[in-house]
């Protein structure tokens, strides 16, 4: 897990101000970005056909995902896979 390459700021439409998340420096990329945009692990999971725990693990690094959850992913956040993920299918 290196830097993040996605910006750590977000707005948060319940607060009406941008709001800097800096509790997210170990974090996946993936994990960024789902908290940047506010949305809950369950969503994005129900978004992607994941259950959430299959989803934090996936975002833990504990678990690789499958191609075409990558590729949901990917799509859903307007990224690169390559972004995301690993050649090993594992969270960067």
């Amino acid at each position: 897990m290196g830097a993040c390459n996605f910006p750590m700021v977000g707005y948060n439409p319940n607060y009406g101000r941008e709001v800097v998340l800096l509790s997210l420096s170990n974090a996946s990329e993936l994990r960024k970005l789902r908290r940047v945009r506010f949305l809950s692990i369950e969503a994005l999971a129900r978004v992607v056909g994941l259950t959430q725990p299959q989803l934090s693990f996936v975002e833990l690094g504990q678990r690789a995902a499958r191609p075409d959850i990558q590729a949901a992913l990917a799509a859903y956040f307007k990224v690169p896979q390559s972004a995301l993920f690993g050649a090993d299918g594992y969270a960067l």
